[in-house]
């Protein structure tokens, strides 16, 4: 029974993140329905069957996910798994993890404010580049007049290696 208190905290961990992303679902569910009242969903993340070890004589299929992919919710079964479809391939039905998609209207919503930040970020780094280039400009004008009035090496002095820059 201990050794099993770790499995029903997981469990019970997966429980309470999978309510969450149905309310963010049935939230979307009228901005992104799809033909035929499905509803549109994007993968947010990647989903190899093969790697969590799926019966293969399940009744189920699960179905793989690349992020970005567009998903039509089927019917979502409440138990952290959904019954969709890729777009355009109504043939391949399958189980995936609720928690690796995002109803399409609250994945565009989030594009558009990452994109707004990057180009924000973008003005921020414009603005501080005149100051930055006009320092390097002045900077780098200065360096052949400095340059001119260093001493030249004599030809015969040749004690050191070119290139070693160690004291003896």
């Amino acid at each position: 029974p201990a050794a099993h208190a770790p499995a029903r905290a997981s469990a019970g961990a997966a429980a309470q993140r999978a309510p969450h992303a149905q309310t963010q679902a049935a939230a979307a569910q009228p901005a992104a329905q799809a033909q035929g009242g499905l509803i549109r969903a994007v993968a947010i993340c990647d989903f190899d069957p093969s790697t969590i070890g799926w019966p293969p004589a399940a009744p189920q299929r699960p179905l793989p996910l690349q992020r970005g992919q567009e998903i039509e919710v089927v019917q979502d079964t409440g138990s952290g798994w959904t019954w969709g479809r890729p777009v355009g391939n109504p043939t391949m039905l399958g189980l995936l993890p609720t928690n690796y998609i995002l109803p399409l209207s609250l994945y565009q919503d989030m594009l558009e404010r990452v994109s707004a930040q990057a180009a924000q970020a973008a003005q921020t780094s414009a603005a501080a580049l005149p100051s930055s280039a006009t320092a390097l400009s002045s900077s780098t004008t200065a360096l052949p007049a400095s340059a001119s009035a260093l001493p030249m090496a004599e030809a015969g002095d040749d004690d050191e290696e070119e290139g070693d820059c160690s004291q003896s």
